[in-house]
């Protein structure tokens, strides 16, 4: 059976709630293959600067490094509640952007919409 460790960073706000559906569809994944997936929960975001003084902490990062992909829930939180937080540290400067320095992920690729044009709206 082929096994893949996978380091899932839940986030913040309504990523866990994402995360938790994304784990539903890789365990069909799993069921339905010959596959195997290790799921480590790693700290990240704001909920990690709270728990460990540190936003992407150097454990998570020791989970990410040795993982065969990341799962990422979204990080952030409301104003008010990022003010608790030092700007260095904050989710989005503190996690998001050395997460995609360390493993060069530059793109954040949502859905696209390719739109049909006639060849006479190209002239």
């Amino acid at each position: 059976m082929t096994a893949y460790k996978i380091a899932l960073l839940d986030g913040d706000g309504i990523g866990p709630e994402i995360t938790a559906e994304a784990v539903k569809i890789l365990n069909l994944v799993a069921s339905r293959n010959n596959i195997e997936f290790d799921l480590q929960h790693g700290a990240f975001g704001a909920n990690a600067y709270f728990d460990h003084g540190h936003s992407f902490p150097e454990a998570t990062k020791a989970l990410c490094d040795s993982a065969d992909a990341i799962l990422k829930g979204p990080i952030g939180l409301n104003h008010e509640e990022s003010k608790k937080i030092p700007v260095d540290m904050q989710p989005e400067r503190g996690a998001l952007l050395p997460l995609r320095r360390r493993y060069n992920t530059f793109a954040n690729i949502g859905p696209s919409i390719f739109r049909r044009t006639s060849r006479t709206s190209l002239r």
